[in-house]
């Protein structure tokens, strides 16, 4: 070969680099992964297939590979799909611009990330971070159909096409054909060797560079045949290439070859793969799959289970799984199952198992619907009516002393000893002949249970214990002996009851038991008593009984059977499958010092036949002296060692998939800004573990809105609406099928923007806005109660003024005339009662004044007369029969002024003249009104005794007199004088402008 760049000649110290890393990723591979193994045949390895059914996008699967990141890739003649082990999602054409052929031949991921497949047509296509770039024949590629791709130590990615060899480096092409040294231009397969040479397989034969030096093998040299289609290298440093005409392993400069003759199922190769545990596995064309066995290959193919004989593809993943792409098959995986069935298939007389036990020697018997099987060197053989058995219908076993076998059948109790069988039915003294639980106590008394009552067995003859004699239920499930020889008798329905010293005592829901249906008992080494149930398990602990359900973490509610491994873990059976729980978080929680247990659950993805298993019969579980558990199943009975199961300590990737929002997808690789007014957020999710994908948990949070992780199970997907806005962060965490947690998860940051009426300087605003408007509130209302305390205040001097001025005016005169009643009525009784008829009159105009007053009314005497009138006959009023001479004197031309002047006006005319009745004592009084062109003038003058004005006053009624009359002149907007002087009488005179007492 030509190549003399430099950088594509090895050197020495990066070889050993290289292959250091490598030896440091098989072995971190080896103990992480779980591989198959050898011993154990192919056909009792889990088999799973998915087809275009289960949404492969095309049965043809030709490459497989794992990402770093977890997905398993897949290249099918209909574009490349990426499983997740639950659902495909495809990249073609259709989808994805950058692919220009659907048809996948090959798949790489190289040192940095990037995913390379090459097409039949459309070149070769990277794939990274969600984006694909293609690279054809346009940019330097040697041909747009590509076979094979492979990335060297150097970082060089080589691939290989119809036409020769292109290295891709820099983003540059650079293009190998035979005259540089290949066999032949077509190149199907590509592998660099722990040496550092580069291997090339061509359909001319088999080529490797190094260091600028090439050598070429054909079928002159031992190759099995000159077109290579795939190239391994194995933990021994030996090369094996597939061919047209077998297996070639080369070991230094030596093939050998592998073909029929040596197990192989068929000559033609097509795929090769060495797994973490070493054992190499061959695709063939046509004869399905091959394993390597020593020196022989063994075969398992179409007729075994395998979807199709045409295996193109073969890839074990990070967990020890191997997937295997077939040619119309679809994709299969095999996986080493932890439990392991036997059925009708291997030997077992029906597949409906109900009872097993193993008796002294070691031998294991299985009651099923159709005899009775004893298990014995890997084989079983079967004892049925034919050989004595009383009834087909086995539901229950006991092994006995003296190498007695007790079987129950629905015919009656059988003792099966030296190859025969005895049968003791109800003519023997058994209560009824459905016999469903049999246990041996330490005195070797036999105790039966039946539909219909207890039976103990000794020396012969039969003894029945029912409900009369204090069974609380007659129908017998389970029976057990404790470590004090009580004998434990759980019922159908009427609880729990123990035996003891001739007396049966019942325990039931009522003292704690989850449920009266009790289906199995099991007293552990430290004397605890559990008890299954039909509701939940039990836990008998000093006196104290503690129940768990599904609700604390219980797998299933129902409990057939109860077996302890020696990790300490109670092994249980259900409809459901078998699943297993800590007996120190049962404990821990029994204490309170945890909520709840977690429950690891079994089934078909774990090599059981069927996870329904069986129970209501005794025993319906049992544990063989090698530590391994039986349990029968309507699908034969499965077996697991708890010993050998090992942890899948695998941390399962979690991905953010998908968002969408209000039905529109985004970028979920950066943190996501969205506006106002978004509704629907929904988050599509996945954990990428494939040794049991259907048992991977979930649990989300979105931060900034759930104060607590939401529980999801299984579900991948999570939706919420109506979040109000603000800074969110959804997490989601996942853990395998043995609840090892991704405690770090995924998550996917995002702020949704509020509207300008939900932002904080709106609500700031809105608050500013309500306070101020508290504020003008308050201070309106304290100026509206001002104000109506100034109403208030100006009502009560208003009724003051009123009172004092109607009726302290009429009770004044009224005084006059009462007086001068009493002067005249020795006298003049005709002038006393003119006297009287006056006071009379008085009165009543004073409570009309009163009314009016109240109400503020227009004065009565103004409605039927003008001022001066009324000022008149109040003065003449006031000093009829008296010395006083009164005299009224109107200046100008009288007019009518508005009645509120009017009346304020007569008020103060009125007070004036009380008061001068009241204390001037004068001889002379004079009432003058003059109506001026803008002016309207009051004055009342009297020559009394006077008074000096400016002298204080007390608080008293003159007083007050004086105070309202100004208020009244204040109010009709006129100016109140007082002239008086002690002996020199007194005029008080308002002025009212009267303009302005009109707009008033």
């Amino acid at each position: 070969m030509k190549i003399r760049d430099k950088r594509a000649c090895p050197n020495r110290r990066s070889s050993k680099r290289w292959l250091l890393v490598s030896i440091t990723i098989a072995f971190l591979s080896v103990i992480t992964a779980r591989a198959l193994p050898l011993a154990k045949p192919v056909s009792r390895y889990v088999h799973s297939v998915w087809r275009t059914d289960d949404g492969l996008p095309q049965n043809y699967v030709v490459g497989i590979i794992q990402t770093r990141d977890g997905y398993l890739w897949l290249a099918t003649q209909e574009g490349i799909a990426r499983f997740d082990g639950s659902k495909f999602t495809v990249f073609d054409k259709r989808n994805t611009e950058q692919i220009k052929d659907n048809n996948i031949q090959t798949l790489y991921e190289d040192r940095d990330g990037n995913l390379w497949f090459g097409t039949e047509g459309g070149g070769v296509v990277r794939y990274r971070h969600g984006e694909f770039f293609a690279y054809t024949r346009a940019d330097g590629l040697s041909s747009d159909i590509v076979d094979a791709i492979y990335q060297d130590h150097e970082g060089n990615l080589w691939v290989g096409t119809l036409e020769g060899l292109s290295r891709y480096k820099d983003g540059v092409f650079t293009n190998y054909h035979t005259g540089d040294g290949l066999a032949n231009n077509t190149v199907l397969a590509i592998y660099e060797d722990r040496e550092g040479r580069l291997w090339v397989g061509t359909e001319r034969g088999l080529t490797w560079f190094r260091d600028g030096r090439s050598r070429t093998y054909t079928t002159k040299d031992g190759l099995a045949d000159d077109l290579v289609r795939s190239i391994c290298e194995d933990h021994e440093g030996a090369l094996w290439f597939g061919t047209r005409k077998g297996l070639s392993r080369m070991q230094g400069e030596k093939f050998t070859t592998y073909s029929t003759q040596q197990g192989m199922a068929n000559n033609s190769v097509l795929a090769i793969c060495e797994d973490s545990d070493q054992t190499l596995w061959v695709g063939t064309d046509g004869g399905g799959l091959c394993r390597r066995e020593g020196a022989r290959f063994t075969s398992y193919s179409k007729k075994d289970g395998l979807s199709d004989d045409s295996v193109a593809a073969l890839f074990e993943d990070r967990e020890g799984n191997l997937w295997i792409g077939t040619y119309g098959g679809g994709l299969n995986r095999l996986k080493d199952g932890r439990f392991t069935a036997y059925t009708a298939a291997n030997g077992l007389s029906a597949d409906m198992a109900r009872a097993i036990t193993e008796d002294r020697e070691g031998d294991l018997w299985i009651g099923t619907r159709n005899g009775l099987n004893r298990f014995k060197q890997g084989r079983f053989s079967a004892y049925t009516t034919q050989q004595g058995l009383a009834d087909n219908s086995v539901l229950s076993l006991c092994g006995g002393s003296g190498g007695v076998l007790w079987v129950g059948t629905r015919s009656g109790l059988n003792r099966f000893k030296d190859g025969r069988f005895t049968t003791y039915t109800t003519r023997n003294g058994l209560s009824d002949d459905t016999v469903l639980s049999i246990v041996e106590d330490r005195d070797n008394s036999l105790w039966v249970g039946t539909a219909a009552g207890l039976n103990r067995m000794k020396d012969g003859r039969f003894t029945a214990y029912r409900s009369k004699d204090g069974l609380s239920n007659d129908s017998i499930l389970s029976l057990y002996q404790d470590h004090e020889g009580a004998l434990w008798v759980g019922t159908d329905g009427g609880g729990l009851n123990r035996f003891k010293d001739g007396r049966f005592s019942a325990y039931t829901t009522q003292d704690g038991l989850t449920n009266n249906v009790v289906l199995s008992l099991y007293e552990d080494a430290e004397q605890t008593l559990w008890v299954g149930t039909a509701g939940g398990l039990n836990r008998f602990k000093d006196g104290r009984v503690t129940g768990y359900t599904i609700k604390d973490g219980l797998f299933d509610d129902t409990v057939y059977q109860i077996l302890e491994d020696r990790r300490g873990n109670l092994w249980m059976s259900c409809n459901k499958g078998v699943f297993r729980v800590s007996k120190a978080e049962l404990a821990e929680v029994a204490a309170g010092q945890r909520a709840a247990i977690s429950s690891i659950s079994y089934g078909t993805a774990d090599g059981m036949e069927s996870r329904e298993c069986n129970g209501g019969f005794q025993p319906a579980g049992w544990k063989t002296r090698d530590g391994r558990l039986w349990f029968p199943t309507i699908k034969g009975v499965a077996v697991v060692d708890p010993e050998s199961i090992k942890i899948n300590e695998l941390i399962p990737p979690v991905v953010i998939e998908q968002v969408i929002v209000d039905q529109k997808p985004v970028p979920t690789g950066v943190a996501a800004r969205f506006l106002p007014g978004k509704s629907k957020f929904e988050f599509h999710f996945t954990g990428l573990s494939y040794l049991a994908p259907e048992k991977v948990q979930f649990k989300y949070k979105l931060e900034g809105f759930d104060k607590d992780w939401v529980d999801a199970g299984t579900r991948r997907d999570a939706a919420y609406t109506n979040i109000p806005p603000g800074h969110y962060t959804f997490r989601v965490l996942a853990c395998n099928n043995d609840l090892v947690w991704n405690e770090q998860g995924a998550a996917f940051d995002f702020y949704l923007q509020p509207y300008f009426y939900q932002t904080v300087w709106f609500y700031a605003l809105c608050a500013f806005a309500a306070a101020l408007l508290g504020w003008a509130i308050y201070h309106i209302r304290v100026k509206q109660m001002r104000a109506q305390f100034a109403a208030v205040l100006a009502e009560r001097s208003r009724l003051a003024r009123e009172i004092h001025d109607t009726l302290t005016q009429c009770f004044v005169g009224i005084s006059f005339q009462l007086e001068a009643v009493a002067g005249s009525l020795q006298r003049s009784p005709q002038v006393a009662e003119q006297h009287l008829q006056l006071a009379h009159k008085m009165v009543r105009n004073s409570l009309s004044e009163a009314r009016r007053s109240v109400w503020e009314m227009r004065s009565q005497a103004l409605a039927s007369g003008d001022l001066a009138h009324v000022l008149s006959d109040t003065l003449q009023q006031m000093t009829a029969g008296t010395k006083i001479r009164g005299e009224v004197r109107v200046h100008g031309k009288v007019v009518r002024l508005p009645s509120r002047l009017e009346m304020n006006l007569l008020r103060v005319g009125q007070e004036a003249i009380t008061n001068a009745l009241k204390h001037a004592r004068p001889g002379h009084l004079l009432v003058e009104l003059s109506y001026e062109p803008r002016l309207m003038r009051l004055r009342v003058r009297d020559d009394g005794c006077g008074f000096d004005p400016a002298a204080p006053t007390p608080e008293s009624g003159e007083a007050f007199g004086l105070v309202g009359m100004r208020e009244r002149a204040e109010q009709v907007g006129g100016r109140l004088t007082i002239n008086s002087a002690p002996g020199q009488g007194a005029e008080i005179e308002i002025t009212v402008p009267v303009t302005e007492a009109a707009n008033a």
